[in-house]
Parts: C-alpha cells; sequence; structure tokens
C-alpha cells in the first residue's frame, strides 16, 4: 500500500471542488466505498453515534458567503453519508451557529447530532445566548449544551439542566481546551451531573489520558476530544514525512487519519470533532472512522512512532 499526503489523497478521492456549488445528493455514492464509520455510545443513555463528527469554530463562520454556506452544506451531508452526525459550534462563533442550523436542515435535521455552547456571566445573558441557539438550530431540542471553558459554571450549568428537565436540551455538558484549566475540569466531573465533557486530546496533547479520559469512563460521561490535529501543529511537523509501517497495517491514508485514528483508539473518547471548511479534508477526516481502528496495544506504537513515547 503506498501512502499519500493530504492533498494527495483529497485529489485521488474525486471531492476537490472543481465548481462552488455541489450537489449533496451525489454525495452518499461517494468514493469513500460502502463502509460506513465506526459507532460509540453515550454513557448515560446507550444513544450511538459516529466517532468522527466535525468542529466549526472559524471554520463556518462564512458570514453571508452563499458559495461558502453551500460548502458547509456539502461538508454535512458528507458527514451524515459516511456515518456521523456530532456537529459543534456555539454561539460565541460568530455566523457559524447559524450556518450550521441551515447546513443541518438542507440534510435533514434528524440525521445530525448539535451540540452548541453557551458563554456568559450571568443569568439573563445566558437565557438570550441560548434562546438563539435553539432558535438558530431548530427544529427540536439542542441535542447538547455545553458551557464554554467552564465559564460560569456555577450559574450556567444549573440552567442547562433546567432545560434538559424541561425537554429542551437533550444532554449538558462542560468543555474546556487547556491544561491550566484541568484541575478545575476534574473537580466540576467529580461533583457534578453531566453527560459530556469535552477536552483536547492529540498525538501532542495528551494529558488527557492521565486522568480525565479514565474520570470521564468512571463517571459514564462521554468524552469529546477536541483539537486533535493540535491546531496544525502535526501537520507541520510530519506532513513532509513518510508515515511509519504501522500506518500500513491500519491502512491509513493520510497523516489525518493517522492522527484521529491515534485518538479514537481510546475507549472512552466518544467523538472526535476536527475542524475544517473543505470538502475534500472532510472527506479525509470522515474515513478516519471506518475500521480497521487500532487497538490499544497499535496506539501505543503510533504514538511511539512519531513521538517516540
Amino acid at each position: 500500500m503506498a501512502f499519500i499526503d493530504r492533498r494527495v489523497f483529497c485529489k485521488a478521492s474525486g471531492f476537490a471542488l472543481a465548481a462552488t456549488l455541489i450537489d449533496t445528493s451525489a454525495l452518499a455514492k461517494s468514493p469513500v466505498g460502502e463502509s460506513k464509520m465506526q459507532q460509540r455510545k453515550i454513557p448515560k443513555s446507550g444513544e450511538a453515534i459516529g466517532i468522527v463528527g466535525l468542529g466549526t469554530s472559524r471554520v463556518f463562520d462564512v458570514g453571508r458567503d452563499v458559495d461558502a454556506r453551500q460548502r458547509c452544506v456539502s461538508i454535512v451531508a458528507q458527514l451524515v453519508a459516511s456515518g456521523g452526525a456530532f456537529i459543534d459550534t456555539g454561539s460565541a462563533y460568530f455566523s457559524a451557529e447559524q450556518v450550521t442550523g441551515e447546513a443541518a436542515r438542507s440534510v435533514g435535521r434528524d440525521q445530525t447530532f448539535l451540540a452548541t455552547k453557551v458563554l456568559a456571566e450571568d443569568t439573563i445573558t445566558a437565557e438570550r445566548q441560548i434562546k438563539a441557539s435553539k432558535r438558530r438550530l431548530a427544529p427540536g431540542p439542542i441535542d447538547l449544551l455545553q458551557i464554554h471553558n467552564l465559564s460560569s459554571w456555577q450559574t450556567l450549568l444549573p440552567i442547562a439542566q433546567s432545560l434538559k428537565a424541561r425537554g429542551l436540551v437533550r444532554y449538558v455538558g462542560v468543555t474546556h481546551h487547556t491544561n491550566d484549566a484541568l484541575p478545575e475540569l476534574i473537580r466540576v466531573l467529580n461533583t457534578q451531573d453531566l453527560d459530556f465533557v469535552g477536552f483536547q486530546y492529540s498525538l501532542m496533547e495528551r494529558e488527557a489520558e492521565k486522568t480525565l479520559l479514565p474520570l470521564a469512563s468512571e463517571k459514564g460521561v462521554a468524552f469529546i476530544a477536541n483539537k486533535p490535529f493540535a491546531q496544525g501543529k502535526l501537520f507541520r511537523a510530519f506532513a513532509d514525512e513518510p508515515m511509519p509501517p504501522i500506518a500500513h497495517d491500519l491502512e491509513c491514508q493520510s497523516w489525518a487519519q493517522y492522527f484521529l485514528r491515534f485518538v479514537v483508539s481510546h475507549p472512552s473518547v466518544t467523538c472526535v470533532i476536527p475542524g475544517t471548511g473543505k470538502l475534500e479534508h472532510a472527506v479525509d477526516n470522515f474515513s478516519a472512522g471506518f475500521p480497521p481502528l487500532p487497538s490499544r496495544a497499535q496506539a501505543v506504537l503510533m504514538a511511539k512512532a512519531v513521538m517516540g513515547t
């Protein structure tokens, strides 16, 4: 098996954008093949979701650009066609939340799992934000409402839990993305009733392995892995390097698939959410959720092959 870099894979996949507008009805017959991505269960409910989802921060913040919005629809359609559903957005992501809602409705709102975030310091602002998010992501309840970066969580978490009790929100969670916040995030998981937690996890940033992932498993909390490419650092470090031999065993066709398959190899990771605004990259990313997936022993070898440990 010959290994190719991300750019070559994207070109070979047949999804390079030859035109601005994409016929999303054809995506289910894509060259990705007949495989569908692996599913994992949300511990608190048993509901299954695809292990590779989609992040929208910055990449779906396209404003009123009609062509860019259509590309976002195409990416969401490809996610669903690949067997995925989880899309992460936020009220603080400017136009991304609205674009996400429109794209989800275009492909079928019931085919997607929409997670958004609230970032506020007081109850009035939070309730206003959540109301706007619900309107943008309608119809139906918000699938997952997260307290963004633990902002005023003592105030916001009871609001989110109340909305869940009323059926306006299906799941409640908290997020953060810096190692400095780990002690507080752990304290919240230990003391609050949560369905989801989101934190960074990648080959370069593995602090979650030591405490947060085991704790999430113990508490029955779904773990959403963000920043799986370490904000592009992994590509900058390895894009021009040949992939190690173990990539052959795992049928990784690109570095993106290698990085993502390492993340989802951990059994406590419910879903990983790489962000992209390019359809060809989305095809590449979503394919990482198809079998074969690494065992934990293979994941150790994957990390050792590129990081030395």
